[in-house]
């Protein structure tokens, strides 16, 4: 099965440990048969992918407009249900 995983846009630039979770999954579905690609929203033409898995775990409105480009093209999809908010400000180290 050709299956995309979805990652948030800016993935390539600010990597992080969504993106590493992205890759393992990937992995796994590799090693279990499947064609499994990583693509940003930049490369998002998807076809030919039996399934979509929407990865991007930083933005809702991101991961609603590509699951809106799954439904358009007609791809089975499921949206990753982690978040991590990065609006949020995290307390330096006391």
């Amino acid at each position: 099965m050709r299956i995309a995983l979805i990652l948030r846009w800016d993935c390539q630039a600010a990597p992080g440990g969504d993106i590493d979770q992205a890759e393992a999954l990937a992995q796994a579905l590799r090693a279990e048969g499947h064609e499994a690609l990583l693509v940003n929203e930049s490369q998002l033409d998807l076809a030919g992918f039996a399934l979509a898995l929407v990865f991007n775990l930083t933005r809702p409105e991101d991961a609603y407009r590509q699951a809106c480009c799954c439904q358009a093209a007609g791809v089975p999809y499921l949206l990753f249900p982690v978040y991590w908010d990065h609006d949020r400000a995290i307390p330096p180290e006391a």
